[in-house]
């Protein structure tokens, strides 16, 4: 019978886990770079998934807009100000507190000043703009989506870890309004150098 050395089984295990660390790492860098997908982490709330991202303030002023964007407050909020138009429906359609533009320098300047004080994650909302679409080919005969407003693949077999597809999906801010305006002002500032 052909024993093996205890340490040089302890040393293969130990390259073994070594090796697979590499490839995993690899495999998210990958992952990580593939353009218009973001990597992210499921969770649910009862039947409700929802995931856990991470992205640049880049990402977040280019790609995030307030939820008075939200084609169903259409003529309900003023473009410029991004502030409702107060009738007696509105707080029954729209629950976000109103935006204050005053606020926007000095968030803008704590970002851009406070290296290691950060936000709080925002919670956005995702759909394509099919679901404002009531005849979209997605509607079902009894008006129900035959299909997500967002594309996730997940990534392994607990469906724990997913590939997000960001390219058709448009996001809004629903809170942390505020907070998106300092990364809008803050981005503002980098690339014009100015803060209108």
């Amino acid at each position: 019978m052909n024993k093996q050395n205890p340490d040089q089984v302890i040393d293969d295990v130990i390259q073994m886990e070594e090796r697979n660390r590499q490839a995993l790492s690899l495999l998210l860098a990958l992952q990580r770079e593939k353009d218009g997908h973001l990597l992210a982490l499921s969770t649910r709330m009862g039947e409700i998934p929802s995931f856990v991202t991470s992205v640049t303030l880049a990402w977040v002023a280019q790609n995030i807009y307030f939820a008075g964007d939200l084609p169903i407050f259409k003529g309900k909020v003023d473009k410029t100000t991004k502030k409702s138009f107060m009738d007696e429906n509105i707080y029954d359609d729209i629950q976000q507190r109103q935006l204050d533009w005053r606020r926007q320098l000095p968030m803008a300047l704590y970002l851009a000043t406070r290296r290691n004080h950060k936000f709080l994650p925002l919670l956005v909302v995702g759909c394509q703009d099919w679901v404002y679409d009531n005849n979209a080919e997605q509607w079902g005969l009894d008006k129900r989506a035959m299909q997500n407003s967002h594309t996730a693949i997940s990534l392994e077999p607990k469906a724990n870890y997913f590939d997000l597809d960001t390219k058709n999906t448009k996001y809004y801010a629903l809170d942390g309004q505020h907070r998106l305006m300092a990364i809008l002002g803050l981005h503002e500032l980098l690339t014009k150098g100015k803060l209108l």
